[in-house]
């Protein structure tokens, strides 16, 4: 917990989290209603079941290894078509593979640390909501969040 003037931080640890409310459903999703130990405002959070939130966290991470290893593989082959001289008339498949290398290397830097990183953090949990006064989530769970 940070405190800073008015605004209180909570940072929950998702496998810490307890409530009698809180467990993983068998199938598919639910909601989840708690408590916050700091400021005592009620929250909701869709809890996703065991097996599927596996499923995704397993999905992500195969993505990312896979983007990579792409990526690992394309560098070099960019730089070895890169550093070729070629005749005029092979010039225009050179250049074509060239431009798919050098995008396959784009996308593999870019979206597969980005995967990875989204995999290791995957929980099951999301849409952290405040339970507003009327009992509707509200949107907004200013100075609270959901940490892996």
């Amino acid at each position: 917990m940070k405190s800073a003037g008015t605004l209180v931080t909570t940072k929950w640890n998702v496998h810490h989290l307890s409530s009698p409310g809180f467990l993983r459903p068998r199938e598919g999703t639910a909601s989840a209603a708690f408590r916050c130990p700091t400021c005592g405002l009620d929250f909701t959070v869709r809890v996703e079941s065991l097996g599927k939130a596996r499923a995704e966290r397993l999905t992500c991470l195969v993505v990312g290894a896979v983007l990579l290893a792409l990526l690992l593989l394309s560098v070099p082959m960019v730089v070895h078509y890169g550093g070729q001289t070629v005749d005029e008339d092979q010039a225009d498949a050179t250049v074509a593979t060239t431009g798919v290398l050098v995008g396959l290397a784009a996308v593999s830097f870019i979206g597969g640390p980005t995967t990875f990183k989204v995999g290791r953090a995957h929980t099951g949990l999301n849409r952290l909501r405040r339970v507003a006064g009327d009992g509707r989530p509200s949107v907004r769970v200013k100075g609270h969040k959901l940490w892996p």
